[in-house]
């Protein structure tokens, strides 16, 4: 199947997250620690919209 493509819209998202880590507070046996990563995602998405035939 072919079609003429009569118009194209690009969609790009993108996220990114960071990373915090260190003591929260001490305890007797020693420091109770948290450590909170992150992650990085982009996304590219291509609609292409074909034109109509028989449509003037």
């Amino acid at each position: 199947m072919t079609a003429t493509v009569n118009s194209a819209k690009r969609l790009t998202k993108t996220q990114v997250q960071g990373q915090v880590n260190g003591p929260l507070f001490n305890l007797p046996a020693g420091p109770v620690q948290l450590a909170l990563l992150a992650g990085f995602i982009a996304r590219t998405r291509i609609n292409m919209i074909p034109a109509r035939s028989g449509v003037q």
